[in-house]
């Protein structure tokens, strides 16, 4: 605690801050890969680990739409499709946010 305090005086970052770049994953800039992609499977296990070991029609596969379900029922399984794609994307904006743009072929 009184360690923490004295840094965040000397370097003018809080707790917080300090905390959120400790585990900030660094840019991947085709030197670093076992790093970064180490750092990465870290993070998304953590937030989304379905989205790193399964493919998406897989998860979806989850929720498949039936003509004998109920309005009710197909709302939840819309809603939960919804989720699940929703954090699809996050898991890949994550990925595409941690390259470089120098490191972009076009």
């Amino acid at each position: 605690m009184l360690f923490e305090l004295l840094v965040s005086k000397l370097t003018g970052k809080t707790s917080d801050a300090m905390e959120e770049e400790r585990y900030r994953i660094p840019f991947f800039d085709g030197k670093n890969f076992s790093d970064w992609s180490y750092r990465l499977q870290l993070q998304l296990d953590e937030d989304l680990p379905d989205h790193i070991n399964l493919p998406l029609e897989e998860l979806l596969a989850d929720y498949p739409e039936s003509p004998s379900d109920t309005s009710n029922a197909r709302e939840t399984k819309a809603e939960a499709q919804k989720k699940i794609r929703y954090a699809d994307r996050k898991c890949k904006t994550a990925i595409v946010r941690g390259f470089k743009m120098a490191c972009w072929r076009w």
